[in-house]
């Protein structure tokens, strides 16, 4: 992703160019939701005793906390719209007119994909938080009905 943004890659007959890069940011965005939906799942398991616990995944998890998310999420959020802004400022170097989608893209894809990416760690971060807490059901008092209840016909 890195070097698809600054030019166009050469792999003996094959370019890989802003397409390649297109495809690379989603499979960014895409793994790091495959990541987080694995390491929620195993936790989740874990917690429920479905799963035996894994020490390494703990020590990777309690070395992490809601505010070093919410940090790595915001930062990268704003690389991307600090990459926006560069889009922006090749727009408006042509009077925002027609562009060169070989020069744009190669600012707008990583923005994106930075945008998203930041979006998801924010997101992830409360998540993983909310795993965190006790699993125990809250209290329902004595003198509420439940509508649902068997032999409520």
């Amino acid at each position: 992703l890195v070097v698809l943004a600054q030019t166009t890659l050469k792999i003996g007959p094959f370019g890989l160019d802003i397409h390649t890069l297109a495809y690379a940011g989603a499979a960014v965005i895409l793994g790091f939701q495959m990541i987080l939906f694995a390491v929620f799942t195993k936790l989740l398991g874990q917690r429920d005793g479905w799963l035996p616990r894994d020490l390494r995944l703990e020590r990777i998890i309690s070395a992490s906390s809601l505010e070093l998310g919410l940090v790595i999420g915001l930062l990268l959020f704003v690389a991307g719209i600090v990459l926006t802004l560069g889009a922006l400022g090749t727009w408006s170097a042509v009077d925002f007119g027609s562009l060169d989608p070989r020069v744009t893209m190669r600012w707008v894809v990583p923005a994106v994909t930075a945008i998203s990416l930041g979006g998801e760690i924010v997101l992830g971060s409360f998540f993983l938080e909310a795993l965190r807490m006790s699993a125990a059901p809250l209290p329902v008092a004595q003198t509420e009905r439940n509508p649902l209840q068997a032999g409520d016909a």
